[in-house]
């Protein structure tokens, strides 16, 4: 059971306990002489009391979860409480000046300021402490389920490492021996260039030991060697631009996501003069990076979308937020979700 199953689970089991409780013990506090305890006066008014808990619980409850989804406490907490404050102040006056108008309907009395301020100063405790008892909730579910996915990706780098160390000569072998060509090629500026271009492109993909996440200028940086040497096999045939403001640099995501959405982008389309394959690399609404390129596929190119998958789940112990692809208007686009850690 998911973190939101389990947290809506636990809220109807609080709720069909809570309200009656709440709702009966209110009665205590508005009385002030208006009925005797335990009695059928009392009795309706412990029903109104427990309406209202409900309402407010219900409501409550729902901001909460909007606000999480919207404003999750990690990423923007200032605008979180920004919300949430005001919404549920506004909401709790509306709420009990509908009430003195029922309550006057149907006794023919009229609540007095005094009273209103009273009832609605008790009601935005009871609402604060609601609110306060779910955003505990949500804490504590996110929290173990950040922990579960902490050791999921503590498991995958263990066995990336391994992996490495078994490779490890290979790597060595592989530098060794661009060193050795660079000095037979000595007189050519572009072959010594290329060259040198993939050995630091190697290098940061074979020998990287950190294959979680990476900061976004790093990610940039690897991904423009990539590209500057796909330049020399597709010269102006292939035109990728990045449109990056340095603010974002240190957001972070999977290691060589992006190179491997622009690997993704050449693979499985047409390159050629009468079709130049141009992708665009951007930010969107703060926090998601976009790869997009013109949608000109090959013939017999079937794609496995075995990358993509791999990249989702990747992100999935990173963030709830989840990779997005699309094909709109001539364009595939794939958007992934940054994280702020």
């Amino acid at each position: 059971m998911n973190r939101r199953l389990k947290e809506t689970y636990k809220g109807e089991i609080s709720m069909l306990i809570g309200i009656p409780v709440v709702g009966f013990l209110l009665t205590f506090v508005f009385n002030e002489g208006n009925f005797e305890y335990f009695t059928y006066r009392h009795l309706v008014f412990s029903l109104i009391s427990t309406l209202v808990t409900a309402v407010n619980w219900i409501v409550c409850r729902f901001i909460v979860i909007k606000l999480w989804n919207r404003y999750p406490w990690h990423i923007k907490p200032k605008k979180h409480i920004l919300v949430e404050a005001p919404v549920l102040i506004l909401f709790t006056v509306f709420m009990m000046s509908m009430n003195a108008l029922f309550f006057q309907f149907c006794t023919t009395e009229v609540v007095t300021l005094d009273q209103f301020l009273r009832n609605t100063s008790v009601i935005l405790i009871l609402v604060f402490g609601l609110v306060t008892y779910h955003e505990a909730m949500f804490f504590y579910y996110q929290w173990k389920e950040n922990f579960n996915k902490s050791m999921l990706l503590e498991k995958s780098n263990l066995q990336a490492e391994f992996d490495l160390l078994k490779s490890q000569v290979n790597p060595h072998f592989l530098f060794n021996s661009l060193n050795t060509l660079t000095t037979y090629v000595d007189e050519n500026p572009d072959a010594v260039e290329y060259i040198q271009k993939l050995s630091e492109f190697l290098r940061y993909s074979l020998e990287e030991k950190s294959q979680g996440i990476k900061t976004l200028k790093e990610e940039i940086g690897i991904t423009e060697k990539y590209i500057q040497l796909q330049k020399y096999r597709f010269e102006d045939d292939l035109r990728v631009n990045i449109n990056i403001d340095k603010k974002y640099n240190s957001l972070q995501l999977p290691f060589l996501s992006i190179q491997s959405l622009v690997e993704n982008a050449i693979k499985h389309n047409v390159i050629s003069k009468p079709k130049t394959l141009i992708i665009n690399i951007f930010i969107e609404n703060d926090d998601y990076l976009v790869i997009e390129n013109n949608y000109q596929p090959r013939e017999n190119s079937e794609s496995t979308k075995q990358g993509l998958n791999n990249l989702a789940q990747r992100l999935s112990y990173l963030t709830e937020k989840k990779l997005i692809t699309a094909i709109e208007n001539g364009k595939f686009i794939v958007k992934v979700p940054l994280v702020s850690i």
